[in-house]
C-alpha cells in the first residue's frame, strides 16, 4: 500500500473470533463463552467515495445479492416513508411503500417506517411502522398503531401485516433477519425476535439502546452483536446478546472473553465467525448498512460493496442507478 493510500487511514477494525462463531462445527456446540483470538487489525477508509477507474474497480462478484432495498429521504420524498427495491439485473428502481403507497391497514394517523430488513432468501423485505401520535393521545386504536409488514422484494404483492404491537404507547424497530431466516430481531422497548412463521416472540430483559449504532447476528444465529451510543459525547461501544431458540432466551453475554463490551460500533461478522467493528468515529459513515446472507459481502448507506473480511478501505461501487437521499440499506 503506497504513501498516498496510508495517509487516509480513518477507522480501525478490531476483529474477535467469537468461540462458537469460529472453527469447527464441534467448537461451535461447545462454546459458552466468547474468546478474543484475532488482533487488532486496521484498515483503510475514505472521505471520499471510493475511485472508480477501471484499473482500481474490482469486478462485481456474481454472488452478490441481486436486489438492495433503501429508505430514500430526498425531494419529492422528504418524509423518510419512502422504501425502494433496486434490481441489480434490470436496473429497476421498485417502489414498496410510499405515503402515495402506503400499508394496508394503517389508521389514520401520519406514519412512519421504522428500520427494515432483506430476508436471507432474497425474496422479502420486513419493514417497521409507528404511529407518529402512538406515545401521545393517539386517534389509533392500539392494534395499529404499530406493527410489522412482509413484502414481496419484487413488489409483485401487497404488503401483509404480520406482527402488531400493542399496549398504551405502541412502538417497534425492525433489525435484523436470522440467518437461518426463522426470526427476526427487533426492538419493542426491550430486544425481541419474533418467530417468522407465526407464534409467540422471544423477549429479552435487555432494553434496546435509543439510536443503535448497527445491529447483525453472528453466522451461526446464536449471538446478536450491537452498537450503543447513549450521548452526543459519550463514546460508542459494541454489546453481545445471546440468542437461544430452544431455551427461548435471548439474555445479554460478555462481548469477548476480558470485558462485557468492545469499544467501537457498526459491527458485523465476517463468514468465518469473526466480530468486526469500527473504532475511530470518522470512519463510522464508512461502516456497513448490512451484510448479504453468505457473511461475505457488506454493503455500505453510500452504495458500496466490500468484503467483509477485510472491511470497508476497497469498497467498490455497486453498478446501480443510484437515487439521492438514501439514508439505510439492506440486501
Amino acid at each position: 500500500m503506497g504513501a498516498a493510500a496510508s495517509s487516509r487511514w480513518l477507522g480501525v477494525a478490531v476483529a474477535l473470533c467469537l468461540t462458537g462463531a469460529c472453527g469447527s462445527a464441534s467448537s461451535k456446540r461447545d462454546a459458552q463463552t466468547p474468546k478474543v483470538s484475532a488482533t487488532t487489525s486496521s484498515f483503510t477508509t475514505s472521505t471520499q467515495h471510493p475511485e472508480t477507474s477501471t484499473a482500481l474497480t474490482a469486478a462485481v462478484p456474481d454472488a452478490l445479492p441481486r436486489f438492495v432495498v433503501a429508505s430514500v429521504d430526498a425531494p419529492p420524498a422528504i418524509d423518510g416513508r419512502t422504501l425502494i427495491a433496486l434490481d441489480r439485473r434490470t436496473g429497476r428502481q421498485i417502489p414498496l411503500v410510499s405515503p402515495a403507497n402506503p400499508p394496508p391497514s394503517l389508521s389514520d394517523d401520519p406514519w412512519s417506517l421504522s428500520g427494515f430488513d432483506v430476508s436471507p432468501d432474497g425474496r422479502s423485505v420486513a419493514f417497521g411502522v409507528v404511529s407518529d401520535y402512538s406515545g401521545r393521545s393517539s386517534r389509533a386504536s392500539p392494534t395499529t398503531a404499530a406493527a410489522i409488514y412482509f413484502e414481496p422484494i419484487d413488489g409483485s404483492a401487497a404488503a401483509k401485516r404480520m406482527v402488531v404491537i400493542g399496549g398504551p404507547s405502541p412502538t417497534v424497530a425492525v433489525e435484523r433477519f436470522s440467518p437461518d431466516g426463522r426470526w427476526l430481531l427487533g426492538a419493542a422497548e426491550k430486544w425481541t425476535a419474533w418467530p417468522v412463521g407465526g407464534g409467540a416472540p422471544i423477549v429479552s430483559d435487555v432494553y434496546s439502546p435509543y439510536g443503535d449504532a448497527g445491529v447483525q447476528w453472528s453466522p451461526d444465529s446464536t449471538r446478536i452483536a450491537f452498537g450503543e451510543h447513549h450521548e452526543r459525547d459519550s463514546g460508542t461501544f459494541t454489546s453481545m446478546l445471546r440468542f437461544d431458540a430452544a431455551h427461548r432466551t435471548l439474555t445479554r453475554t460478555q462481548a469477548s472473553t476480558h470485558s462485557a463490551t468492545i469499544a467501537g460500533t457498526d459491527p458485523w461478522f465476517s463468514a468465518d465467525g469473526v466480530l468486526h467493528v469500527i473504532a475511530n468515529p470518522v470512519a463510522i459513515s464508512s461502516g456497513p448498512g448490512d451484510v448479504d446472507s453468505s457473511f461475505r459481502w457488506g454493503l455500505s448507506p453510500n452504495l458500496t460493496w466490500w468484503n467483509t473480511a477485510t472491511g470497508p478501505q476497497n469498497a467498490q461501487p455497486l453498478p446501480v442507478r443510484n437515487p439521492s437521499g438514501v439514508t439505510h440499506v439492506a440486501w
